[in-house]
Order: C-alpha cells, then structure tokens, then sequence
C-alpha cells in the first residue's frame, strides 16, 4: 500500500519518527551541513547526489528526479496539470517558528537537534509529500515499516 495521510496517522503502533535519527538522513544531513560550511572535499561533493540518491531510494522507493512532473508515468501526469503537480509541494515552501507544525501530524520529527530546519529536507521534501500524500504508485514511507515493527 502507498504512503497515505491515513497511513501514519491512524497507525495505533505508530511512535514517533525521528528522522535525523535514521541512518540514510544522518549521513546526507551531516554531508549537507558539511557542504553548506563549504567544508566539504571536492571528492564528496562529488559524490553527494548518488548519496543522496540512494538514501532517497531506501527511504522512499523515489529519487526526487522522480517527482519531478517531466518524469512522471503517464497516468499521474494524466491526472494533474504541471502546476497542479507543482502545488503539491507548496508545503515545502511554508515557513513557521516551528519548523516541524506540518509534520506532527504524521508522528514525524524533521528538526535538528538544535530545534531547526534539517537541511536535506530540501533534497527529501517531494519524496516525503509524495509518500505521505500517495502521490506517486512507487513512493512509500520505507522507513515507518521499522518504526512499527519496534513498536510492536
């Protein structure tokens, strides 16, 4: 089944997702920071968007390349105009003292350990939409398939 609203929400073995805690995000957030720094080698920038590729894929089963509207199989794009698509993800643009009001909802934490905005949420935030939302047939919430299972 796809990622949905319904999904996270009404989950009764749902715990709360860290997500900064979760192997692929740590990585490419620390990777991040490390560039936003410009501390980063030449080499792992270099290698940063396969990272984060593959930290996509294991979480969401997408790439943002994937959510983008030129990429999108036939019957999605059949279904929404290019900026019907695009206001989907008007979501990622809203800013608010607390960076994560909008994610609660769905028992997601996406704030750095300081209470802030994590920065690979600018590389994450279509995957995320397009799970929780159901947007895409080939996203899903990868990592909330763990999260139950502790908790069961």
């Amino acid at each position: 089944m796809y990622g949905t609203d319904g999904n996270l929400i009404d989950s009764p073995f749902m715990t709360r997702i860290i997500f900064r805690d979760l192997a692929p995000v740590s990585e490419v957030e620390r990777q991040l920071a490390l560039h936003a720094r410009d501390r980063l080698l030449d080499d792992a920038v270099e290698e940063l968007p396969h990272l984060i590729d593959e930290a996509s894929l294991a979480l969401f089963g997408i790439t943002q390349r994937d959510t983008f509207y030129w990429a999108l199989p036939d019957p999605i794009r059949a279904r929404y105009s290019r900026a019907e698509w695009e206001d989907q993800f008007d979501v990622l643009g809203h800013y608010s003292r607390d960076p994560n009001a909008q994610w609660a909802a769905f028992d997601l934490d996406l704030r750095c350990e300081e209470g802030g905005r994590l920065y690979c949420l600018e590389v994450f935030g279509r995957q995320l939409v397009c799970a929780i939302r159901g947007l895409h047939p080939q996203a899903v919430i990868a990592f909330a398939e763990g999260k139950r299972a502790e908790a069961a």
